[in-house]
């Protein structure tokens, strides 16, 4: 007995051996196909050799898994390939039915596998292709070229299996007498089976699965900040003006206005995520000119006007940047660290190509959000698999042939390629209708449960995926709008009492300084009520415009109907007083214009305070003042009026 006993371990072992020196075999051949077609851009693969040729020797599982592996490598060039692994292991499948027929041991019948192949492979697969988007040449040419490569694939496994001996076989009927027949003397239990295979196969799709989520949210993730960074250049246009890009070239911090264009680019970095460098170039011949440069804690920024060398990754597009195209967003690995990086021309006023700005984004960052997108999938991964391993664990103990058998054939039938069919899983179950008074009772209703939930939690977690992405464009929309101004598009005033915050911040910093200009519309509501309302929009949206381009460099905020805020800071808190004198002119000009209408005759008062410093001055009393100051303007305006 004890010797019988080692004979059947010993064969079972040679037999696994030998299935995984076929598998690996057939994986090599497949791989070794492939690569060799590519190498010679013939039009086809030549990569279900080994996996025919491993079901021949081994049976259909070698062959499936040579299929699967090899759709596995191939996938690391392209991850769309595992669209189409069933179809090889489909080829293994049939071939195993095929060779039982003996349609292998006669060459006139091996020719006759071609066509059921090039059904699977050309036929099958071009249906595929088009429901799932992917390109394919046309219908004849992938069915003729799917002709030559089956007709490779027979031609080859059928001289293969006429030359190796007949030990490359492993012989089936030896491996299924000792399954049958092993008796009290069994290695290893049905339960440690079954446990050791669903570890293979939940490893198999963890990895498959692992792998696709991989690819899709780095490609994901990495357009997100593509969209950030060009974002981001987006609001550098605006605050950047491009005719005076030579002037801070030549003069750098010296420049008017470049200081306040610097510390907007360090706000913006610093608000930005993941940016790691923010800089601004303009592209010559033989080299860079920097214009901005902004400072890390690990690299020193380089000085308006310095002239830099092209990097590399820079220099292969210097012909597109001397020619301001967009350029495609690079990911490079050199000095300065693994940096996704976003290029994007700003144009003067003639559509000349001034500079160029760019966002630099940290792909180390972006991997450890990868990372632990992967690490949420994986545990929860687990969580399912563990649930299954105890649900099949409880069967084994059990040990009930009658019920298993019902339910392995319910679940072996199941079907999920839409709602009426899971729905149509879940009646098969019910209809079992298992009533033990046992623990395999109990366990039926909970494998009945984990369906229902199954299929319930599937739909109620689609929906909740489409009201997640609606609730989030709405609360992005509302974060957009609060701060807005509907009518003018310029800040309102809760958008005024973040700014408010932030000054008296700085006043008790002791780094405030700033300015507050105060804009009342005049003859609004003579306007309204002689020609109407949507002439006093008209009128309300010309005057708004006039502050914006008088106040370019500073925030413009409307507090109500004919009221307008504007706060000084930088370098237009150094030319308040030209600016005031300035926009009462402007102003002064247009509502005394002869020849218009009058609602395009825009009038209003103007009145500045400044922040003193003094003992217990807050902004409120700033802004009291400018209003105190745009009043008395405007009993000036009226005393000077003439008719």
């Amino acid at each position: 007995m004890a010797e019988a006993k080692s004979k059947r371990f010993t064969n079972m072992v040679s037999q696994m051996r030998h299935g995984t020196i076929i598998f690996a075999v057939g994986v090599a051949l497949n791989l070794v196909g492939y690569y060799f077609t590519q190498s010679f851009r013939a039009p086809f693969a030549l990569s279900t050799i080994g996996t025919v040729l491993s079901t021949a020797l081994g049976g259909y599982f070698p062959g499936v898994l040579a299929g699967f592996v090899t759709n596995l490598v191939r996938s690391v060039h392209d991850y769309n390939i595992l669209s189409y692994g069933f179809l090889d292991m489909l080829v293994a499948l049939i071939s195993n039915l095929l060779i039982k027929k003996g349609f292998f041991e006669k060459f006139y019948k091996a020719l006759l596998t071609i066509p059921v192949l090039v059904f699977i492979t050309g036929v099958i697969r071009y249906a595929v292709s088009l429901i799932i988007g992917m390109k394919e040449d046309g219908f004849v040419v992938t069915v003729l070229w799917e002709l030559v490569d089956k007709s490779i694939v027979a031609i080859v496994v059928f001289i293969a299996l006429k030359v190796l001996p007949p030990e490359a076989y492993i012989n089936e009927k030896t491996a299924e007498y000792n399954y049958v027949n092993k008796g009290k003397s069994r290695v290893l239990s049905i339960r440690g089976k079954i446990l050791i295979m669903l570890s293979l196969v939940c490893v198999l799709i963890a990895t498959a699965i692992t792998s696709i989520s991989y690819m899709q949210y780095r490609d994901e993730v990495i357009q997100d900040h593509i969209r950030l960074g060009r974002g981001a250049i987006q609001l550098i246009r605006e605050k950047l003006d491009p005719d005076r890009v030579d002037d801070f070239i030549e003069h750098g911090y010296m420049a008017v206005g470049y200081y306040s264009v610097e510390n907007y680019l360090y706000d913006l970095r610093d608000n930005l995520p993941d940016a790691e460098y923010i800089y601004i170039y303009k592209m010559k011949h033989t080299g860079i000119l920097v214009v901005f440069d902004i400072d890390t804690d690990e690299v020193e920024a380089d000085e308006p006007g310095d002239f830099i060398e092209y990097e590399p990754v820079m220099k292969k597009y210097k012909n597109d940047f001397l020619a301001g195209r967009e350029i495609e967003p690079t990911i490079s690995n050199d000095r300065y660290g693994f940096l996704l990086s976003v290029y994007e021309p700003i144009f003067d006023r003639k559509g000349n190509v001034a500079c160029y700005a760019c966002v630099d984004f940290s792909m180390d960052v972006l991997n450890r959000y990868i990372i632990e997108f992967i690490i949420r999938i994986v545990t929860m991964f687990i969580g399912f698999v563990l649930l299954i391993f105890a649900m099949f664990i409880k069967l084994m103990d059990m040990n009930i042939v009658s019920p298993i058998n019902a339910m392995s054939y319910c679940a072996n039938s199941f079907a999920y390629n839409s709602e009426k069919d899971r729905h149509r899983n879940i009646e098969r179950i019910r209809d079992l209708n298992i009533r033990t008074g046992d623990e395999v009772e109990n366990l039926y209703n909970a494998f009945r449960k984990t369906v229902e939930d199954s299929m319930y939690f599937v739909e109620n977690l689609r929906r909740a995926k489409n009201q997640v992405m609606t609730m989030a464009e709405q609360v992005t929309q509302i974060s957009v709008t609060a701060y807005t101004d509907s009518l003018t598009g310029v800040k309102n005033k809760a958008a005024y009492q973040k700014m408010r915050q932030q000054l008296e911040y700085e006043i008790d910093e002791g780094t405030a300084k700033f300015a507050i200009v105060m804009v009342d519309l005049n003859r609004l509501k003579y306007v309204n009520d002689t020609y109407g309302h949507e002439k006093g929009d008209f009128y309300i949206k010309g005057s708004c415009k006039m502050i914006c381009d008088l106040f370019k460099h500073s925030p413009v905020y409307r507090f109500g109907g004919d009221e307008f805020v504007v706060v000084l800071t930088g370098d237009s808190y150094d030319v308040r007083g030209e600016l005031l004198e300035m926009a009462r002119n402007a102003f002064l000009k247009s509502g005394t214009r002869e020849g218009s209408d009058p609602w395009k005759r825009f009038s209003a008062a103007v009145g500045m305070s400044e922040y003193t410093g003094a003992q217990n001055e807050r902004v409120d009393d700033v802004f009291k003042r400018a209003d105190e100051n745009m009043y008395a303007y405007k009993v000036k305006m009226k005393s000077n009026r003439t008719e």
